[in-house]
């Protein structure tokens, strides 16, 4: 199987967060979490759905344009440009590694990290393991800043109005930023 194709790709994304959603569902059996603590239903799940599309749609469009507007965080945009072009990404493939990647992500940093840790230790972990914290680029680290204020800003939807607000804010956040750098790798000229 060629390591550069889309069925590669879906492999190894699904791996990876049934692996993290499998750390979850353990560490939730292992600490006797009822499902109402994981979910953590502060507000109705329709408005929690609401907010944290809301705050993903105004999130994402400014994290987007930032890294393809601003030519510092070029770098960034470089790593996002090169995973939906390598793997040529169509529309559906974004959704689908954007709703695992909240589904799977937010129960493990939210649902059980968060609830043992806190709001900040949790987004520090988050951003470490995304690679944002790069000693190699201060460009990169500059924009892991950045993704730690909004990890933090995750983890308060979680705490405030519960798990689904989390997942749609990540979801949608996730899939406007790859949608915003697929859309401005497009339009740039081939080298």
């Amino acid at each position: 199987m060629d390591k550069n194709s889309r069925s590669s790709l879906y492999i190894m994304n699904t791996a990876l967060e049934l692996g993290i959603f499998a750390g979850a569902v353990a560490l939730f059996i292992i600490g006797k979490v009822p499902m109402a603590k994981i979910l953590n239903n502060v507000k109705p799940e329709w408005f929690q759905v609401s907010a944290g599309a809301g705050a993903g749609i105004v999130f994402g469009i400014l994290c987007g344009m930032l890294v393809t507007k601003v030519n510092f965080f070029s770098p960034v945009k470089g790593l996002i440009g090169e995973l939906v072009t390598k793997y040529s990404l169509k529309s559906y493939d974004l959704v689908f590694i954007s709703l695992t990647a909240a589904i799977c992500e937010e129960l493990l940093f939210r649902g059980a990290l968060q609830r043992a840790w806190g709001i900040w230790p949790t987004s520090v972990l988050f951003i470490l393991l995304h690679g944002y914290f790069s000693l190699r680029d201060y460009k990169v680290m500059a924009y892991g800043v950045v993704m730690l204020a909004l990890s933090g800003a995750i983890g308060y939807s979680y705490q405030y109005l519960g798990l689904y607000a989390a997942i749609s804010f990540h979801f949608i956040f996730d899939l406007v930023v790859l949608i915003v750098v697929k859309n401005s790798t497009a339009k740039e000229p081939a080298a």
